[in-house]
């Protein structure tokens, strides 16, 4: 039994149907042959598939078959790519390769036969300049890093002190890793658990001579230490929001040195209020870090006549990203860069030292600058109620014409389970 035959679908370009008498076509890979002087051996070069081209013998018959030759004339001449159905490949989408041949006989009438030119669309796909924001908040956070280490180091001076002194900066250090632990204990444990091992060894690393740079490393080691594995984006920003926090926290907050008190009251204040800011900026530093890393939106911005795509460069070799977390939405973006405003606006107007402060400025730029880059690239929200317990891959496929959104449907509100999205109002990306 002939199978094939069932499988031959009706021929049409741009839905005017048209019958076919025979077909060819060209596939293969271009391929370039560097042929060098005085080698015998050439090098050929593989730059990839080649485009196909499909070559169709068409005709239209029957007694209205100048009607259909219009038409199909008229679908021929548009300009830009249109739907083929091959009666042997299927549909495809195409644009006219060049010139079309019409030809007419007496000897066959009341019919016309064309020959037909196509060549496949494909897609502009190609990168287009676009800064990696990401990447330049990694390096302004470096940069930082580096500034505050500096600062806390010209700050922070216990040498020819006597030792209550030190004991008392010791205790009013391990006050702020209490307060450290207590946040943190609970939703990261990793965290809580390395400023208690820190807090253990304020004695072996304050008492002269002072071991500050190692105090600096163990103090950006114990924020980095944090969780890195996230069931969905609200727990990667989560993991953001409580490193932002512990920089607002009161017990962190500088204490004022006065002139009223003793000279040692002061140095006690001084290099505690030194520990409190190493603390607060490292903290914030991280926070951009992690921040940055959570995946950024597709650039679907400058999507041309829907095959047409051109995908910016955000991001450079290395830069790594939390995999199988869909990118922050617009809501979480803009609650973001509130936020980020005013915990910079609060570090900057208490933060010591000119350095300190610059590489402060540098990473608020770089921060704000990325959040701006990914509300670019990111639909709006809006707020859609279901109108009965319907899947989650209907509603996409309704209200996106692409079931595969089902997904960011389920995970941008929480839902336990995708087969079952509630009739309530839930908030959903406006395209």
């Amino acid at each position: 039994m002939d199978t094939w035959l069932y499988r031959l679908q009706p021929a049409s370009f741009r839905g005017v149907p048209f019958k076919v008498s025979g077909d060819e076509g060209t596939i293969g890979r271009r391929a370039i042959t560097h042929e060098y002087p005085l080698r015998d051996k050439p090098f050929t070069e593989d730059l990839g598939r080649k485009a196909r081209r499909y070559s169709v013998s068409a005709y239209v018959i029957g007694g209205d078959y100048m009607t259909q030759r219009d038409r199909l004339l008229t679908a021929l001449e548009q300009s830009g790519s249109g739907t083929l159905v091959h009666p042997f490949y299927g549909s495809v989408t195409v644009n006219v390769d060049g010139e079309i041949k019409v030809r007419h006989s007496r000897e066959n009438g009341g019919m016309c036969e064309i020959s037909l030119q196509f060549v496949e669309s494909g897609e502009l796909n190609y990168p287009t300049a676009g800064g990696a924001t990401a990447q330049n908040v990694d390096d302004a956070a470096d940069a930082a890093d580096a500034s505050f280490a500096d600062e806390f180091l010209s700050d922070f001076n216990l040498d020819d002190v006597a030792d209550w002194i030190t004991e008392n900066v010791i205790d009013n250090v391990s006050g702020i890793l209490d307060e450290v632990i207590s946040v943190f204990e609970i939703v990261d444990s990793a965290i809580s658990d390395a400023a208690k091992l820190l807090q253990g060894d304020l004695s072996v690393l304050f008492p002269p001579p002072s071991k500050g740079a190692e105090f600096i490393q163990r103090v950006q080691e114990m924020w980095a230490v944090g969780k890195s594995i996230y069931y969905n984006t609200d727990s990667a920003l989560s993991a953001v929001d409580n490193l932002k926090y512990i920089v607002s926290d009161p017990a962190l907050a500088p204490k004022g040195v006065w002139s009223t008190l003793s000279e040692t009251q002061q140095t006690v204040i001084r290099c505690t209020n030194a520990c409190a800011q190493l603390f607060r900026n490292t903290a914030l530093s991280e926070s951009t870090r992690k921040f940055s890393e959570i995946a950024a939106p597709k650039n679907n911005a400058a999507v041309f006549n829907g095959t047409r795509t051109h995908a910016a460069i955000s991001a450079v070799p290395g830069q790594k990203t939390i995999s199988g977390v869909l990118p922050v939405n617009y809501d979480q973006l803009t609650r973001q860069r509130i936020t980020y405003s005013d915990l910079f606006d609060q570090e900057g107007a208490r933060v010591v030292g000119d350095s300190a402060y610059l590489a402060l400025e540098d990473l608020r730029q770089a921060v704000l600058l990325d959040i701006r880059d990914r509300l670019q690239h990111t639909d709006k929200m809006i707020t859609r109620t279901p109108d009965d317990t319907t899947p989650a891959v209907v509603l996409a496929s309704d209200w996106y014409d692409d079931a595969s959104r089902g997904a960011e449907i389920v995970a941008l509100n929480n839902i336990p389970h995708p087969g079952f999205v509630p009739p309530e109002s839930i908030r959903v990306a406006s395209e």
